[in-house]
Order: C-alpha cells, then structure tokens, then sequence
C-alpha cells in the first residue's frame, strides 16, 4: 500500500468534510466493478468515475523507483481522467452516497490507482471522521 497517516495537534480545529463533497459516510464501502464513484483532489477537483478493476496487481513507477502492488483498485474518468499528478491522498468516495471505497496513491490520463480503503484503515487502526 501506499499510504500514510498524521496526527492533529488540534483535533477542534479540523472538519472531516470534503471540499465540494461534504463529509463522508460511514461505514466504508467495498468496491466492485461498475461502482460508481467521485473524488475530489488538489489538481482536478471534483470528478467522477467507475471502478473498473478491484484486483489490480502491478507496477507503479515513482521518481525514486518501481514498486509492485497487489490487489489494487483501478478507476476510470466518466469524461477524461479521473486523477491528475498532485491529487495522490483523495479519498475516492462511492456515488451519490460518499461511503469511502479507496484511498488514490496513483493514475495517468487513462486510469487511477487507488489502494482499498479498509486495508489502509485496518493498517493504521483508523476510522474514517465523520460529523
């Protein structure tokens, strides 16, 4: 997985909604191929997709390397793509009711890659905020 977690100094001071999107439900949700599903991320924004894969196994290239990733999800752009360079930590929520399905760690113009949002949860010992 790629992933990673911080802790807030100042718990009051953050709000778990999603810019253009609002907070997400609970509990998180398992994807299937065909789900429809929205992000919102630094670069592109708001955009919609499908999942289209729920088992990916391959390589990721990164400026410092390769690295090899199994059972990943692969999101595909309703129109154009779905994740742009800079968007890597969106929580891609599923359509229209924003259970969290995946947390997105990479993409090209194409497809989007993103790690189940349990397997992530279950690593850290997280929960995901809601208000």
């Amino acid at each position: 997985m790629d992933a990673a977690i911080a802790a807030l100094d100042d718990v009051s001071s953050a709000v778990p909604d999603i810019m253009t999107i609002g907070p997400p439900a609970n509990p998180p949700v398992a994807p299937f191929v065909g789900q429809a599903v929205l992000k919102h991320g630094r670069t592109t924004g708001l955009t919609f997709g499908s999942v289209v894969d729920t088992s990916f196994d391959g390589v990721v290239h990164y400026d410092s390397g390769v690295a090899y990733f199994e059972d990943q999800i692969v999101v595909a752009g309703n129109s154009g793509p779905f994740s742009g360079r800079g968007d890597s930590g969106s929580l891609i929520l599923n359509s229209p009711d924003a259970h969290p399905v995946g947390l997105l760690f990479a993409g090209d113009d194409s497809q989007t890659i993103a790690n189940p949002i349990q397997s992530v949860l279950n690593r850290f010992g997280a929960t995901v905020a809601v208000t």
